[in-house]
């Protein structure tokens, strides 16, 4: 039984590959450049304005260095003391962990949508695609595991 369902999600996992490898191929989204107004900015661009510093990837990449160290220090101080209770927190502490990176998924997926000029329509729609990745992922690791 384990074998055959090791089996059919190994050849679902490689059709869902091919199809996302199909999509990718079949449109050249990598060309796309947003046309700007008769003013010379990016309409999606335009009337944002952040702070110098927000603007550098380095900032942005430090950041998510610092949270993700915060999240792993702070569970492993837990994991090291002796009175915590290992099994009544190990998903609390899988689960936020997923929460974290999930999070930073999709607010990346949406601010590089973004910074592509796309507009908010369809930076949703890419996102929520990513969630629904992110969704069927989760529940076929479940059903394997």
């Amino acid at each position: 039984m384990s074998a055959t369902l090791l089996t059919s999600a190994l050849v679902m996992a490689t059709l869902a590959v091919l199809v996302l490898v199909a999509i990718v191929r079949s449109r050249r989204w990598y060309h796309y450049a947003p046309a700007p107004d008769e003013h010379g900015q990016v309409p999606a661009l335009a009337g944002q304005q952040r702070p110098p510093l927000l603007e550098r990837p380095t900032t942005w990449i430090v950041g998510f260095l610092a949270l993700m160290l915060g999240a792993v220090g702070g569970v492993f101080a837990f994991v090291t003391n002796p009175d915590a209770p290992g099994e009544l927190f190990s998903v609390p502490v899988l689960a936020v962990g997923g929460l974290l990176l999930g999070g930073y998924l999709l607010y990346g997926t949406y601010s590089a949508a973004k910074g592509r000029g796309h507009p908010s329509s369809i930076a949703a729609a890419e996102t929520a695609t990513l969630a629904g990745g992110l969704f069927l992922l989760a529940v076929s690791a479940q059903l394997i595991g």
